[in-house]
């Protein structure tokens, strides 16, 4: 990943983008509960403010020289802790119950809970570093003062007043003094769990008003990164280069960290020599792959500019989702167009809040890449990050292609979602009322979203499973050949065995005129399944002009013609009373495994409701006997097609046989359609 973001530098610099470079230690606050605590001239906390905007939360960086060491902001655990006893515990849960409703506590009550509780803060290292040694460094580096850093000189000579301890007992009474105490009870107290959760605090000057510019504000943090930055690069220049045939400078220090969103922190070049891997060529850490400090200024600005949250769907896009961990999807080409699209959100996003369909978003990535002057060899750069445990980042996916192929990969994707038969889907719509509507497009995360659903119980329940990643569509979206149907073959089978019990039962429901009841999570795929099967049999070579004469279709067409006309059976002669499944529906189970087995016992359960129906007359068109004949001139139709194949009926399905199956038993049929 580090030559590609090095390429996107270079990209953006010719483009004149000018991206933010933040020093590796000067970092962004987490998004925990966060205070500000205003400081008076004389070192003494003179108020508490909560933040609670999360976009400000994480706007305001510390300088962290070490992990959990930093200042002007810094983490801390609750002031006291009464997990030791069970009745303290009990006591303030009732506490917190009554600030909860909005009721009045005393003050005195919380002060016996505090003479009894344990003082958390007692031996805590890192906190003297935060109120003493930090300051004292950021002092030294403020050697001239100016309208950007004199809050944040002030504030440094104000902390040195004070100790852990005196801050420790002034926030304590801060904090009974506090009219509405809710907000930051969890602050005062550690009642639950087995470790307590670390608050960020936020140290500011009382009287910002003031100053022109105070301690956090981020023309006093871009003083302080440029201050820290300029530092770094005051060390004897080397006449070596790096990896890139930059200046090799600092070569030797630690990658920083990139705070995004979802991922957290993500470290561009994780250098452990505890790794195996690391001995691989003997080259061990950074020697491995020297990369200089303007280099790695350059890549970790590229990246930072690929995941601002501005950029959202353009170059990058959620899709933790479809596989249940945090993961970011990637996507730019190496030519910026003058007009940017949703080229990430094309390949992994979903339907999104305001309802962008593929087909609308395809129309407007492939007409902002068509601005790129076909003389430039542009490529399209695509990677995926991951957290697997939630701590580590793993580069799940990552492949790059000529923007040309990038184009007709995304139109044979719509080509191949579009080879399908005939066919509607019964859903309820947003006024709760059933209608028929179109089969959708997948995006690609969308499918692996389908792939790692298991659908039981008739297609009422659905779980998700963690099987296939994104790069699996991926592949199914961007490879040919061999890699292609190699990874048909893997989904394929995965699909049809995941959702045959919820395909079934659509199915089912839709030949007795109903709208399946699908759990809310999952309801949309619904429209995505049938697309998903067309695909994959596209991806497969196998055309619906095709798969829609083979014997597996037919026979799907055929049960589903059976389910219709049993439920006109069961209307008329059995008073609309039905069974919880139709013939052609208890047969498809069986079908799917073996079509000769159920096509033998299909010819003796069709008897009695074939008699009935070539019997069936009412002079009342409203009960439907024109439609009964010609469910009944449809099987004679469909088993002349049977006969008539060159191939025979096969005695076991294969996978595309399956899909084909299943997507004859879901295909519409014109008259029902139309009444």
């Amino acid at each position: 990943m580090l030559n590609e973001l090095y390429a996107l530098s270079a990209v953006l610099s010719d483009r004149g983008v000018k991206t933010e470079i933040w020093h590796k230690n000067f970092v962004p606050n987490p998004k925990t509960a966060t205070f500000r605590i205003l400081i008076d001239n004389e070192g003494n906390i003179a108020g508490i403010e909560a933040i609670t905007d999360e976009k400000e939360k994480i706007a305001i960086r510390k300088w962290e020289t070490s992990n959990g060491n930093s200042f002007p902001s810094f983490n801390v655990t609750p002031l006291f802790g009464l997990t030791q006893d069970e009745a303290l515990v009990e006591q303030t849960k009732e506490l917190k119950k009554q600030l909860d409703k909005d009721k009045p506590i005393n003050t005195d009550q919380l002060k016996i809970l505090i003479e009894q509780a344990l003082n958390l803060w007692n031996g805590q290292q890192k906190l003297a570093k935060c109120f003493n040694q930090i300051p004292q460094e950021m002092r030294t580096l403020i050697t001239e003062l100016t309208a950007e850093n004199k809050a944040l000189f002030s504030l440094t000579e104000r902390i040195l007043k004070t100790t852990p301890q005196q801050f420790h007992q002034q926030l304590t009474d801060c904090l009974l003094n506090q009219d509405n105490l809710l907000s930051f009870f969890d602050l005062l107290f550690f009642y639950t769990g087995a470790k307590p959760k670390n608050t960020c605090l936020v140290l500011e000057v009382s009287e910002r008003s003031q100053f022109e510019y105070p301690a956090n504000h981020h023309k006093a943090q871009a003083w302080f990164n440029q201050c820290l930055l300029s530092a770094g690069k005051k060390e004897v220049s080397s006449s070596e280069k790096d990896a890139y045939g930059a200046t090799n400078n600092g070569w030797q220090e630690k990658f920083g960290a990139i705070r995004m969103n979802i991922l957290g922190d993500v470290t561009l070049r994780a250098m452990n020599d505890e790794s195996r891997c690391q001995y691989r060529y003997g080259q061990i850490n950074a020697m491995g792959n020297p990369v200089g400090l303007q280099t790695r200024e350059a890549m970790s600005s590229s990246l930072g500019w690929l995941s601002h949250p501005d950029r959202k769907r353009k170059t990058w896009t959620d899709i933790s989702r479809s596989k249940g961990e945090s993961a970011l999807l990637f996507a730019y080409p190496s030519v910026m167009p003058e007009e940017e699209a949703e080229i990430a959100q094309l390949m992994g996003g979903m339907t999104d809040e305001d309802g962008v369909i593929f087909e609308a978003c395809a129309e407007r990535v492939l007409k902002s890449l068509s601005q790129i002057p076909k003389t430039i060899e542009a490529q399209m750069q695509i990677f995926v990050l991951s957290k697997p445990d939630g701590f580590r980042t793993k580069v799940q996916f990552n492949h790059n292609c000529s923007i040309n192929h990038f184009v007709k990969a995304a139109q044979a994707w719509q080509s191949g979602c579009r080879n399908l038969p005939p066919l509607a889907i019964r859903v309820f719509g947003e006024d709760k009322k059933p209608l028929w509507t179109e089969a959708l497009t997948p995006f690609p995360e969308e499918i692996v979203w389908c792939l790692n659903t298991v659908w039981t119980h008739f297609g009422t329940q659905a779980s998700l499973i963690k099987r296939f990643s994104m790069g699996d569509a991926l592949d199914l979206l961007l490879y040919s050949g061999i890699k292609l149907e190699h990874t048909a073959s893997c989904l394929l089978p995965a699909l049809t065995s995941n959702s045959q019990s919820f395909l079934l039962a659509l199915g089912n429901a839709h030949h007795t005129g109903r709208a399946l009841s699908i759990p809310k999570n999952f309801k949309k795929q619904a429209l995505l399944m049938p697309s998903i099967l067309a695909l994959l049999l596209d991806k497969s070579n196998l055309k619906n002009e095709v798969y829609m004469k083979s014997p597996a279709y037919l026979i799907g067409r055929l049960l589903s013609v059976a389910d219709q006309l049993h439920d006109k059976y069961c209307k008329y002669v059995r008073n609309d009373s039905r069974p919880p499944q139709l013939l052609g529906n208890a047969l498809m189970a069986i079908a799917l495994e073996h079509p000769k087995q159920a096509l033998a016992m299909f010819s003796q359960r069709m008897l009695p409701y074939q008699a009935w129906a070539r019997t069936y007359s009412d002079p009342n068109p409203d009960k439907e006997a024109g439609l009964i004949h010609f469910f009944l001139n449809e099987w004679g139709a469909i088993c002349s097609q049977l006969a008539e194949l060159d191939t025979e009926i096969p005695i076991r399905c294969s996978d595309t046989d399956k899909a084909s199956m299943l997507l004859g038993y879901l295909a519409s049929t014109a008259k029902n359609e139309k009444s």
